[in-house]
Order: C-alpha cells, then sequence, then structure tokens
C-alpha cells in the first residue's frame, strides 16, 4: 500500500511541500474540474516521471505494488485506435487451475507477509524502529558521548585529534577504531596534558648544551709537594746554622740579589760584610736550592694559569645565560669557589716569596662539584628536549597515540563497552533477519515462477470479452460489443451489423465501455503473467456526462473494488477515488456500516485551486453530505472566495426560497434598500443564465470588494425573510 505522496511544485501545486499521509486502504479526493486531481493520479501513475521533481510516493514496508490508474491518459491510450490490448483472465473452465493457481497465490502472500513481519522487524515503521533503527540510535548515543570527550580535551589535544575534529561521525569512527588497533601505553590525564604542552607546542629549537670547566688542573696543581716542601740552603755551610736558628732563609735570599750591587754593604743591614760572604752565600743557596724554587715557580704559574683558565670559563657560561638555570644560584655557587680560588692565588704568592714556608690550598671540589651539578642538571634536561626536537614527528604521533587509548581506555571505556554488548546483540539479529528475508524471498520467486508458468497455461483474453459483453447487454447497452481480433490477443469495438463502432461512440459510451475495460483489467494482466499480483487502482473522474442510470451502475462497480480493498484478503489493497461529481462521490463513498465518523479504512481529501495555484487538505469527515450542504461550505470558507461563489450563493437562493418555499427571490429585493437591491439583483441575474450545478464554468469576474457586498446583501436577505436561524445554522454560527 502507498503509505504518503508528497507533491511538491508540481504542476498547478503551490511550490511548499504537499503531503497526503496515513493513507487508508479507501481514499477519496474531491475538487472542481482543473483544481488538480489528475496531478494526483499522474503521480501515482509513474512517479519517476520528469515532471515530477521533487514528488514521492512512499510505499508501506518500502514493497512497491503494481498501480492500475484510471484517467484521461488511460482512455487516450487505450482507445486512440481500432484495436485495443487484450486483458488475459484465468477462464472458468480451468477450475483446477485456478484452484492451484489460488493455493500459490495463498503460499505467496503469505510469504510476502512474513517477509514484511521481518522486514518491519529489521528496519521499523510507524510503531517502532526495528533492529537497524535501534543499532543507529544505539551509535547515534555513542556519537554523542565520544563528542563531549572531544570537546572537553580538544583545546589540549587537538593535533591528536587532526582530521576528524570537525565531524562527530568521523570522530567517532576514530575512536572504535583505535579500541580495536591502539596498543599504547595508558598515562594520566596530568601526563598528557604536560607533554601536550611541549610536543603539541610550535616545533621548539635545539638548545646548546653548555661545556663544563674542569677543576682537575688547579686540583692536580694545588696537590703539588713543592707547596708543603720547607725550601732552604745547605746546611753544611758555616752560616747555615746562623739563618737556620734565626729562620731567616727567605730574608737572606732576598738580600743575595742585592749583594752583588751593594760595595761590601750588607744590602739589609747597611753594615760592611766580608769579602768572602757572596761566595758563602752562594754556597748556601747551592743547585739544589735552585732546583726547588724553579719548582715553586713553575707550581705557582701553573696554578695561576688554571685559576685563570678556569674563571675565564665561568665568565663565559654567567655571561651566556643559560636557559633552564637558576642564575642567581649560579653565580653565588661560582663566587663562592671564585673566594676560595682567589685565597688559594695569595697562599701561592707567598709561597713563592718565602719559599721556606708550607702552605696547604684549599681544596676547590665541593665549592665546584656544587657548580657543575647545576650546570650537569640543565645539561640532561637540555639533552631531553633536543632529543624530544629530533624526534618531533614520532613523539608526536606516539603522543597521539596515547591521547586516543587515554580516551577509549578511559573516559570513554564505559560507553564503549554498553555500546560493544548493545550492537553485538542487534549486528547477530540484524544478520539473522537479513538471512531470513534473503531465504524467504529466494523461495518468493521460486513461487512467482510457478505462478507465471501456471498463468501461461491457463490464462486467456476471451473470458474478459464474455463478461463484459455480458454487463453491456444486462445495462441496456445492445447497440456495440468487444469482439477479440483473430489475429492475435486483441480486442475491437463493433456494431451489431459488424461495422467498427471506435469512432462512433457518444461520450457517454465512450466512457462507460472505457471504465469496464479498466474494471477488468483490475482483474487480469495486459500480459499472460502477472494475472494474480498484488495491485492499487487509482480511479480519476469515471463519470462526465453520463445519464444517473449508468452513474449508479459506474458507482456501484466502484463501491465492489472499494468493499476488496477494506477487506484486506483481496489482491486489490488500496483504491483512490478522485472526483468533482458530487452525486457519483456521495454514492461512491456511501457505507450503510458508518455511524458519522469515518471507518478506519478510508480518508477523505479536499482539492482547491487559488490563484491559479492548488492545495490539497485531510478532512476528518466525508466533505460531501449533500449538494446543497456543498454550497453552504463554500460560503462558510470566507475569504478569498472561490471564483464561483455568486453561483453557490444565487444556488442557495434558489433551492431555499423558490424550490422549498415557494417565494421568488426577486420578491425579497422589495424589502431591502435600495442600493442592496441593485447588488441582490445582480446575484439574480443567475437564474437567467442557466447556471443550475454548482460547479459550472461559469462564473462573474472576481472583484473582492463587490464580493463582500453580495455575500452582505445575501445574509439581509434571510434576515428579511424571517429566515436568519437557518442562514446561522447553515453557517454554523
Amino acid at each position: 500500500m502507498i503509505e504518503s505522496l508528497n507533491i511538491h511544485g508540481v504542476a498547478t501545486y503551490v511550490d511548499t511541500p504537499q503531503a497526503m499521509s496515513d493513507l487508508r486502504a479507501n481514499n477519496f479526493v474531491f475538487g472542481a474540474n482543473g483544481a488538480g486531481k489528475t496531478t494526483i493520479s499522474r503521480l501515482v501513475a509513474d512517479p519517476a516521471n520528469q515532471n515530477h521533481r521533487g514528488c514521492a510516493v512512499h510505499w508501506k514496508s518500502g514493497l512497491a505494488l503494481k498501480t492500475f490508474v484510471y484517467n484521461a491518459d488511460f482512455v487516450s491510450h487505450n482507445f486512440n485506435t481500432d484495436h485495443i490490448g487484450g486483458v488475459f483472465t484465468v477462464g472458468e473452465q480451468a477450475v483446477d487451475a485456478a484452484a492451484k493457481l489460488a493455493t500459490l497465490k495463498t503460499s505467496h502472500a503469505a510469504l510476502l507477509e512474513e517477509i514484511k513481519q521481518l522486514r518491519r522487524t529489521l528496519d521499523g515503521d510507524a510503531d517502532g524502529i526495528g533492529k537497524r533503527g535501534e543499532l543507529a540510535a544505539a551509535h547515534a548515543s555513542l556519537v554523542d558521548q565520544c563528542w563531549i570527550q572531544k570537546q572537553a580535551h580538544d583545546e589540549a589535544f587537538a593535533p591528536a585529534f587532526k582530521g576528524v575534529r570537525g565531524d562527530r561521525a568521523k570522530f567517532c569512527e576514530r575512536v572504535l577504531q583505535e579500541v580495536a588497533s591502539n596498543t599504547a601505553a595508558l598515562h594520566p590525564i596530568a601526563t598528557l596534558r604536560e607533554r601536550a604542552a611541549t610536543v603539541f607546542a610550535a616545533t621548539p629549537e635545539i638548545e646548546p648544551i653548555v661545556e663544563l670547566p674542569s677543576p682537575a688542573p688547579l686540583e692536580s696543581v694545588g696537590a703539588s709537594l713543592i707547596f708543603s716542601k720547607v725550601v732552604v740552603g745547605k746546611a753544611d755551610v758555616d752560616v747555615a746554622a746562623l739563618i737556620s736558628r734565626l729562620g731567616i732563609s727567605d730574608w737572606v735570599k732576598q738580600g743575595q740579589r742585592h749583594l752583588a750591587h751593594s760595595d761590601g754593604v750588607c744590602p739589609l743591614c747597611q753594615q760592611q760584610v766580608p769579602d768572602d760572604l757572596a761566595a758563602r752565600l752562594e754556597q748556601y743557596f747551592d743547585e739544589s736550592f735552585a732546583a726547588d724554587m724553579r719548582e715553586v715557580g713553575a707550581a705557582a704559574d701553573a696554578y695561576r694559569r688554571a685559576a685563570d683558565a678556569w674563571s675565564r670559563e665561568v665568565d663565559r657560561i654567567t655571561q651566556l645565560v643559560p636557559s633552564r638555570l637558576d642564575m642567581a644560584e649560579l653565580r653565588i655557587r661560582a663566587e663562592a669557589v671564585a673566594g676560595r680560588l682567589q685565597a688559594n692565588i695569595l697562599l701561592v704568592d707567598q709561597k713563592v716569596r718565602e719559599p721556606s714556608k708550607v702552605v696547604q690550598l684549599e681544596s676547590l671540589e665541593e665549592g665546584a662539584t656544587a657548580f657543575l651539578d647545576l650546570l650537569r642538571a640543565r645539561n640532561v634536561e637540555v639533552k631531553a628536549h633536543n632529543d624530544l626536537v629530533q624526534n618531533i614527528g614520532r613523539e608526536r604521533e606516539d603522543l597521539a597515540q596515547q591521547v586516543w587509548r587515554f580516551l577509549t581506555g578511559d573516559v570513554l571505556s564505559a560507553p564503549l563497552q554498553e555500546y560493544k554488548g548493545k550492537a553485538a546483540g542487534l549486528d547477530k539479529a540484524i544478520a539473522s533477519l537479513t538471512s531470513q528475508i534473503q531465504t524467504k524471498s529466494n523461495d518468493l520467486a521460486r513461487i512467482d515462477t510457478d505462478i507465471r508458468s501456471l498463468e501461461q497455461s491457463v490464462v486467456g483474453v476471451q473470458p474478459t470479452v464474455d463478461r463484459i459483453n455480458g454487463l453491456l447487454t444486462s445495462y441496456g447497452f445492445r447497440s456495440f460489443s468487444l469482439e477479440r481480433v483473430s489475429s492475435g490477443n486483441l480486442y475491437r469495438l463493433r456494431r451489431p451489423d459488424g461495422a467498427a463502432a471506435r469512432q462512433t461512440l457518444s461520450e457517454g459510451e465512450r466512457t462507460f465501455i472505457s471504465f469496464l475495460y479498466f474494471y477488468f483489467l483490475l482483474e487480469g494482466s495486459t500480459s499472460e503473467t502477472g494475472t494474480l499480483v498484488d495491485r492499487i487502482a487509482v480511479i480519476d473522474d469515471p463519470i462526465s456526462s453520463l445519464d444517473s442510470d449508468v452513474l449508479f451502475i459506474v458507482s456501484g462497480l466502484v463501491q465492489r473494488l472499494l468493499e476488496r480493498a477494506r477487506s484486506g484478503t483481496d489482491r486489490i489493497k488500496q483504491v483512490f477515488v478522485l472526483t468533482h461529481n458530487v452525486h457519483f462521490h456521495r454514492e461512491a463513498s456511501f457505507n450503510s456500516t458508518r455511524r458519522g465518523a469515518l471507518l478506519k479504512e478510508e480518508s477523505y481529501w479536499l482539492v482547491r485551486k487559488t490563484s491559479n495555484a492548488s492545495t490539497i487538505e485531510r478532512c476528518d469527515k466525508n466533505p460531501i453530505s449533500s449538494a446543497y450542504d456543498l454550497l453552504w461550505e463554500e460560503l462558510r470558507r470566507g475569504a478569498p472566495y472561490q471564483p464561483s461563489i455568486q453561483n453557490s450563493m444565487r444556488r442557495i437562493l434558489d433551492t431555499y426560497f423558490k424550490l422549498l418555499g415557494g417565494i421568488d427571490p426577486l420578491e425579497l429585493t422589495g424589502r431591502l434598500p435600495h442600493d442592496d437591491q441593485v447588488i441582490c439583483r445582480s446575484l439574480l441575474s443567475w437564474v437567467n443564465a442557466g447556471s443550475h450545478n454548482a460547479f459550472d464554468d461559469l462564473h462573474m469576474a472576481m472583484n473582492g470588494a463587490d464580493v463582500d457586498k453580495q455575500v452582505s446583501v445575501f445574509k439581509r436577505l434571510f434576515a428579511a425573510a424571517n429566515q436568519l436561524p437557518h442562514y446561522e445554522m447553515m453557517m454554523q454560527t
């Protein structure tokens, strides 16, 4: 069955979505000629037509049925040539074959219903979303939860989400991929954020490693034994005892340097010295002493050079101001070493001046180590940083993997487990349902093959000829009949004398025979197969100028089709009746079981055209209760009025006052004011125009102001005749 029709911007319809939804087994569409009914029938007949772009036919459970549409196109296609396509049906003589076909059809219908139920369980319907819908809902919930976590961590980990940051579905898909493949270690969020601040920042630069000064030269020279050695002259010289006793070796050595230039006078005490004093002093300060003094001097120079080298390196480092260092602390530690170094240099200088004194240089190890430890710690950090920079691509990839692992293994762990459990069960159910549908569809195809094969052996076009001619005779149409063309499976219309009848048929005869042909086409098929497939009938204005007897015949046939569709067991599953004829609509829609409210198997629709644009609306009851009520319905709708509104008002006055009350409405005009009489006479002038049908094409030119005046005068006529209660009842005020 058709569940709904979407009509959008096609033919005369307004360019906004027009929908016929919740369609039933019986559907009635009423509207004036040209309102847009045929557009609906053409949409059902050929939804794929380019003229129907933007429109759609929605089938229940997605199963499209064969459609049979009776409209002007059907009549033109089938009755514009002398030969008419044959209608294949099962003849009455093929009783056994018909029974077998019926059995196959029953099996076919049962399988089709089972497939529908399976598809309903799989894909859902108006009462449920089905297993696929449940899976989609579970996935949508997971998508939402994944997106919440993405937004919560996007600022810190944006590079890890590259490529899926702007798409909710893709982000969730990536999460599911990572669940299946990510083997990275699981780290706390704080650790990941700390690393991300560096790794995901702008690509950092390589930082220099500070070369560390070595205190080893200072320590090595400072440990020289020469500084702790008492350097004095030769002990066996006669002046040695005196010098040693007085401890004046260093003082005597200094004086010796000037003795050669003092003209025999002691350069220190200014006394005359013995002639051999210089010789004795030279004996005292012999080569051994000189060697010790050279060693002292060399050690002193080496220490000074090492101290100078250390100081230059320290100055270089402190002026460089390396990153990742507490420079204040570094300078404090450098100054501590410099202070000790300066004290040692003073001791070295003293040893040079007074070689007989023992000096003990202070060790720099503790201070230098403290100074160097700061630099070493900094260099360790710099090396780690530089290693990171040199491997930034790999580091970023590793961190991204760890971020995804955090999402899947921590914050999304519970939702993923819940989804995994649901999805596993639903996937299994979907696979099972899909398999069952495929199996039953294969069975259905085999039954279809059997039906086609059996139909080809028992169907024919002659039974349709016999039944149509029988109806024509019983209804009094004896001036023409249908006969089979001997050359094939075709028909032609003939007169009793054998002459071709198609071109000489009256309009009523042509309409009646075309509808009978359509009626029996619904019983069969235009080919040897397909006679028993389910189908939908669309009947668009089958009555034009037929007499009342044939109107009742056609409406009776239509009622049979409606009853078959209502039963739910016939191969005619749905019927659409579209008409502009009030009497035909009333007869076709008559149902003795209806008690005011609509039956559950039916729907009613009205098609209207206003300002050259059609609209369609659903009715909560049969809109055509009587022709007289229909005239009032046009008036009750109010502005903007239909083009036939003046005719409707004239017909109401003519029916109520003249036909029912025996009062000529023209006599009532004298009871109105003069200006109103003119308006009233123009309205009543329709009585002489021969307009006696509510939907005749004849009407006055529409003018909004004039119509409002006519409507006002129309009401005053009822007041003038003391019939205002009837007006108010019919206007439902």
